[in-house]
């Protein structure tokens, strides 16, 4: 009986930590994204970068590597190992978020975030490298 009742609680405890959510953050692509002309952030940059409001002004004008941006839109999915698409109401971007500057965030796609990062160019393909993400 004591086994019985001892493997009944192991087995009621494991089910119970596998529907637990991760509490160490990260992309969860359950939810729909917004369609892009309900979002009403875009781009935001520093100042002293002189960054587009958007990311249509953020690509269509010439940046300087590593111009610090700070991004408010939403993450709409993961297109790689630590690579996500970002979209606000103008365009999209891909960014590089390394999974510890997720700092316990659950992001889904309909949540509005705030990314904080540098702006990295590949030859013509601009994303921006994510230093934090800040989410409501």
């Amino acid at each position: 009986m004591k086994k019985a009742s001892l493997a009944l609680f192991a087995a009621l405890f494991s089910l119970s930590a596998m529907a637990a959510p991760p509490t160490d953050g990260g992309f969860d692509p359950s939810a729909a994204p917004p369609p892009p002309h309900k979002q009403e952030s875009g781009v935001k940059g520093a100042d002293d970068a002189r960054i587009g409001s958007n990311v249509r002004q953020l690509m269509s004008k010439p940046q300087r590597e590593n111009a610090w941006v700070s991004l408010e839109g939403n993450i709409i999915k993961k297109t790689g190992d630590n690579t996500y698409q970002f979209r606000d109401k103008t365009g999209s971007i891909d960014l590089i978020i390394p999974h510890d500057k997720w700092r316990g965030h659950t992001v889904k796609p309909n949540t509005l975030v705030n990314i904080n990062g540098h702006l990295k160019k590949d030859h013509d393909h601009m994303y921006v490298e994510v230093n934090a993400v800040h989410a409501d």
